[in-house]
C-alpha cells in the first residue's frame, strides 16, 4: 500500500503555517515515488541522498523514484527557484527632444519597478530583473507638443540591446506586457515633435532699399533664418516646431517707409492667397 498521508503541502517561509519537511518512518522496503505539483512560476531541482543508489530524479516531471532498501534512510530535497526575466523601457524622440517620465509598473498607470525622467535626449530605464508575470508601461508629462506612436516591444533573444534576432511581443490593454522565463523584453515609446512651416516675404511699394529680414525664437532674433534683400523677396519656407516665433526686419532708412505685417495660413502650400487659406493673428 501507499504511504499516509499520500499528499501534503510544504513551504519554506517564516510564518510557521506549513512545515518545510515531510518525514515517513518505519517504511517497508520497496519502490516509492514523490512528485511535486506543477507551478509555472518556479523551476525545480531535485537532489536525493541514497546509500544504495537506487533513487532517480527527473526535474522536468518534478518527480523522483525511490528504491528503498531495508534499514536505509533516503532524503530528497526539492529546491524551487522563482522564474525571472528582464524588462526595459526606452524613450525615442523624433525631431526636437522634450521631457517626460517613463515608468514600468505592476499595475496600469502605476510604478513599482522603475521610473526615469527623460530630458532633452533619448533615454531608458535600463534593464530590470523581474519575476515572470505582467507589467505595465507608461509615460507622463511634457507630451502636449508631440505625436505619439504605439508602444512597440520585442524579446531581445541575444540580450544585446539590439532588435537583430528577436521576436515581437504582443502589447496588451493599458500597455501591458508579459515577461516569460529568461526573456529580455525591450519596449519603446516614440514621440514625434509637431511641426509647421513659416516663411517671411518682403514686398516694397515704391523704391526698394537694402533690408534684413529675420525669423527667430525670441524678439528680433534670427535663430531660424536671416536674409539680406535689396528688392522684393523671401527667406524661403522653413519647417519649425509648433509654438511662438518672431519675425522682424531692419531697413537701412526705416524713416522712409511705412511698414505693416500681415500673415496667412497657406492651407494649399502654394505661396499664394487662394481658396481655403485663412488669416493668421499677429501679436
Amino acid at each position: 500500500g501507499g504511504l499516509t498521508p499520500s499528499t501534503f503541502d510544504l513551504d519554506d517561509d517564516s510564518d510557521g503555517t506549513l512545515p518545510n519537511t515531510q518525514t515517513y518512518t518505519d517504511v517497508t522496503a520497496g519502490t516509492y515515488g514523490v512528485t511535486e505539483g506543477a507551478n509555472s512560476s518556479y523551476a525545480v531541482t531535485i537532489s536525493c541522498t541514497d546509500s544504495s543508489g537506487g533513487t532517480t530524479t527527473d526535474d522536468a516531471s518534478r518527480s523522483t523514484s525511490i528504491a528503498l532498501a531495508a534499514g536505509e534512510t533516503v532524503e530528497c530535497t526539492f529546491v524551487n527557484t522563482r522564474l525571472q526575466g528582464t524588462i526595459e523601457l526606452k524613450k525615442h524622440w523624433v525631431g526636437t527632444a522634450g521631457s517626460t517620465t517613463i515608468t514600468i509598473g505592476t499595475a496600469a498607470g502605476a510604478g513599482g519597478i522603475d521610473s526615469q525622467a527623460v530630458n532633452g535626449s533619448d533615454g531608458t530605464t535600463g534593464q530590470n530583473v523581474v519575476l515572470t508575470g505582467t507589467y505595465y508601461m507608461s509615460e507622463s508629462g511634457g507630451l502636449t507638443n508631440y505625436n505619439s506612436s504605439a508602444l512597440v516591444c520585442f524579446n531581445d533573444v541575444n540580450n544585446n540591446g539590439i532588435d537583430d534576432d528577436s521576436s515581437p511581443v504582443i502589447v496588451g490593454a493599458n500597455d501591458s506586457v508579459s515577461v516569460a522565463n529568461a526573456q529580455h523584453i525591450i519596449c519603446t515609446y516614440t514621440n514625434t515633435r509637431k511641426t509647421g512651416k513659416i516663411e517671411l516675404q518682403k514686398d516694397f511699394i515704391g523704391t526698394p532699399e537694402s533690408v534684413t529680414i529675420k525669423i527667430g525664437t525670441s524678439q528680433n532674433g534670427s535663430q531660424v533664418d536671416s536674409d539680406v534683400l535689396s528688392a522684393d523677396g523671401t527667406d524661403g519656407e522653413h519647417t519649425v516646431d509648433t509654438g511662438t516665433l518672431y519675425v522682424s526686419e531692419t531697413l537701412t532708412t526705416p524713416s522712409n517707409y511705412d511698414s505693416a505685417l500681415a500673415c496667412f495660413n497657406d492651407v494649399n502650400d502654394d505661396d499664394v492667397i487662394d481658396g481655403g487659406d485663412t488669416s493668421h493673428l499677429v501679436n
